[in-house]
């Protein structure tokens, strides 16, 4: 089965950013060795405000627009559009090429392999079937790699790891973590690399930048209690992350590991964004107060994480071995509401990456700590659906 794509070619723009630095960094949070050096106490209740002048990496726009990876010199990103949703991958002299997914797909995940894009779907005229699909290199239609189907479920969004794509899936009481080789002939089926039996159940799957794969066991198989991570090394060999007695949203990678635990739960039911945040760096677990359960993404060897404070203030907030936790952004307040970030925490080029929206305006915008030397943009170029 192929999925045919409108195509937008490669294009250049005359007004492109001047060239940034060429170490490119990975989207996901880097791998460093932890520090051996005496490490700051926990975040206080009130962490210092931190003077970071944020640059906008994509000025305010109307668009729904969602970078899912990004480096020093390329982005990935995504336009939901009436007609569907567009899949943009710009470089920084201001060339791209770009393709739309029909309106009745929902586009899940979107990866970069040596194979080319490899994105997911839910299709909403089936049921919200996920499917695994590769972008073909000639860009006329994409090849559908897998299905869920025939007993099979998926519980995650799937990720890529170099040039494989891993996802968890469950069929019956089996629930496992399967990866499919990027350039797999459509309909391959995918080999299981790690299963479990009985009431458990595997999901939330991440992949971090030095190789390491990490994913919860939940033994009950509920979303909003106690779970073990485990981390899958490039091997795919499996091992449990020590120290974390009760996670409920997490991830490790060689060295690292952060998670919150299972979130209060009120009137209203469970507060994700009242978790306790805890980190193990190495040296010792740290316990950086409340956190928006499962933001913590990592970056060298800093962490940042998003809060939510009095009358539903943001703030990014970020843990380094020199300085501690400091509140690196605070959401402002224009006409009795506060500005919002409403999605993922990026980490490229050494600097965090948030958007945020403006109640009053609507309008999304990114911002990034430090320069990456061009901006996005959500504009169709000539030639592009």
């Amino acid at each position: 089965m192929t999925l045919a794509l409108a195509v937008g070619g490669c294009t250049g723009r005359q007004d492109a950013a001047p060239e940034p630095s060429t170490t490119s960094v990975p989207a996901s949070p880097t791998s460093a060795p932890p520090t051996t050096e005496p490490l700051p106490a926990p975040a206080a209740s009130t962490p210092p405000l931190a003077e970071i002048d944020w640059v906008e990496l994509v000025p305010p726009t109307e668009a729904r627009l969602q970078i899912r990876a990004l480096t020093s010199d390329r982005a990935l990103f995504t336009v939901e559009t009436e007609h569907g949703t567009r899949v943009v991958d710009e470089r920084s002299d201001g060339s791209r090429s770009e393709f739309t997914v029909g309106e009745t797909y929902t586009v899940q995940s979107t990866d970069r392999t040596s194979s080319g894009i490899v994105f997911s779907t839910r299709d909403t005229a089936d049921e919200g079937r996920l499917q695994i699909w590769r972008r073909s290199p000639s860009g006329k239609h994409a090849d559908l790699l897998w299905t869920t189907g025939q007993g099979w479920e998926s519980v995650s969004t799937p990720v890529a790891q170099g040039d494989r794509v891993y996802l968890s899936r469950t069929k019956g009481r089996t629930s496992c973590i399967s990866s499919l080789e990027a350039d797999a002939v459509p309909g391959t089926t995918p080999r299981d690399v790690q299963c479990t039996h009985g009431k458990s159940q595997v999901w939330w799957l991440t992949a971090a930048a030095d190789g390491t794969l990490s994913y919860l066991v939940s033994e009950d198989g509920s979303d909003s209690a106690c779970a073990s991570v485990f981390r899958i090394g490039p091997d795919e060999s499996v091992t449990p992350a020590e120290q974390l007695p009760c996670a409920n949203r997490g991830w490790a990678d060689s060295s690292f590991a952060a998670w919150t635990d299972p979130p209060a739960v009120g009137a209203g039911g469970a507060d994700w964004f009242r978790a306790e945040l805890h980190a193990d760096v190495g040296a010792r677990v740290l316990d950086l107060g409340l956190a928006a359960a499962g933001s913590a993404v990592r970056c060298g060897d800093r962490l940042a994480w998003q809060a939510t404070v009095e009358r539903g203030r943001d703030q990014v907030r970020v843990w380094d071995p020199t300085h501690g936790t400091v509140v690196a952004y605070q959401s402002p307040l224009h006409d009795g509401y506060y500005t919002t970030v409403v999605g993922a925490i990026l980490c490229a080029n050494g600097s965090f990456v948030f958007p945020t929206l403006d109640a009053d305006t609507n309008l999304l915008t990114y911002y990034a700590e430090t320069s990456l030397g061009w901006t996005l943009d959500d504009q169709p170029r000539p030639g592009a659906a």
